[in-house]
């Protein structure tokens, strides 16, 4: 009597924390926790795969003929290409700055400095420098990722305060909340970035001195105080007092030389449908970008859009619309032979392998 009476607490107890913990997990919304909230208009996100270099490259390091020819044949366009493979470049001078031991990347941050050089027939090659300052989270790894995973490190990055920081910066969501997507993981990165013009014939690009300045000069004081972070903790530090600290005693990464070939147009409303099952203009970005590196090159196809629900956009009009751009370019990369199964992170590149030990490029 006793055991049988002990069993019916054990039920009744267990009975009592399944509606309890049922009562606090709903679902409505697209198969999410209830707590967990549509993704808003506006949000950016930026597929990025790797290119068998061997394949798609010159030994010069051009980007091949054919392969030009290829992604600009890619999709069926409405009109002509604004922009093909072939007749605009675009030279990207990219450099980071941390400590010797990456604090601030092991913290989730980078720090980045860029230089965009246009290179055009009959032009002057002029550009601009872009800093920006970027926290990543980790949506997570896998070949598939679910609209579920990436709203769940939206609410991480609105706990901490860094999505609040990012989409405050000028250009909003848009420029400042990106998902990067590559072939098996995918991060959320907060950022804000500030531009400025620059003679890119000076050889300040290259040294640790004047990215330092160009950072620190133009780091978002005052934006951080709010921030909710584990790594590090900010109520135990003034965040923004580490942030430079590690600034002052860091070290240059890079310069990378990227040459970037840009595929931009549009396809109609039925061939958008088809392709990626909604009846709107469809604009569509196709970026190749060649790195070179120690022993031959890093090759990057990308192509980005923004999460918009207004049908009258020619941009992406929701989370499902992008898993079919993404796996439409995985096929037709696939089929032409030029895919590598792997992730396309040139940051992580550059890290691991353009360390200046004196922070001064060897060109100064």
């Amino acid at each position: 009597m006793k055991i049988n009476k002990l069993a019916w607490n054990v039920f009744a107890l267990f009975l009592f924390f399944a509606i309890i913990l049922n009562s606090g997990c709903t679902y409505d919304y697209q198969g999410g926790p209830a707590h967990l909230e549509p993704l808003e208009d506006g949000i950016a996100f930026e597929i990025k795969f790797l290119l068998d270099a061997e394949k798609v490259v010159n030994p010069d390091g051009s980007l091949k003929q054919e392969v030009m020819n290829f992604y600009n044949n890619a999709l069926p366009w409405s009109g002509s290409l604004s922009q093909t493979l072939d007749n605009v470049n675009r030279d990207v001078i990219q450099q980071y700055v941390d400590t010797k031991n990456l604090e601030l990347w092991g913290a989730g941050w980078i720090n980045r400095v860029r230089h965009h050089i246009y290179v055009r027939t009959g032009s002057s090659n002029t550009g601009d420098v872009q800093l920006t300052y970027r926290k990543r989270i980790n949506i997570g790894t896998g070949t598939t990722i679910t609209e579920e995973m990436v709203q769940k490190a939206i609410l991480q990055a609105k706990k901490e305060g860094t999505y609040q920081w990012a989409a405050a910066s000028p250009g909003g969501l848009a420029d400042n909340v990106e998902i990067d997507w590559s072939y098996n993981s995918a991060t959320l990165t907060l950022s804000r970035s500030y531009y400025g013009r620059f003679d890119h014939t000076e050889p300040r690009h290259n040294s640790l001195a004047g990215s330092k300045a160009w950072l620190i000069n133009n780091f978002p004081y005052g934006s951080m105080v709010n921030f909710n972070l584990a790594n590090p903790r900010t109520d135990r530090i003034n965040f923004e007092e580490w942030y430079i600290d590690k600034f002052e005693r860091g070290v240059l990464y890079g310069p990378a030389s990227i040459r970037r070939h840009r595929t931009r147009g549009s396809i109609s409303e039925e061939d958008s449908l088809r392709l990626f099952g909604v009846e709107k203009v469809q604009r569509v970005d196709i970026d190749i970008e060649v790195m070179p590196v120690p022993g031959g090159y890093i090759v990057e196809l990308s192509s980005s859009g923004e999460i918009d629900s207004n049908p009258t956009d020619s941009e992406w009009l929701n989370f499902e619309q992008v898993v079919r751009l993404r796996q439409f370019m995985i096929d037709i990369s696939n089929e032409a032979g030029y895919l590598i199964p792997e992730n396309a992170f040139k940051t992580t590149v550059i890290l691991e392998t353009m360390r200046q030990e004196s922070g001064i490029n060897p060109e100064d």
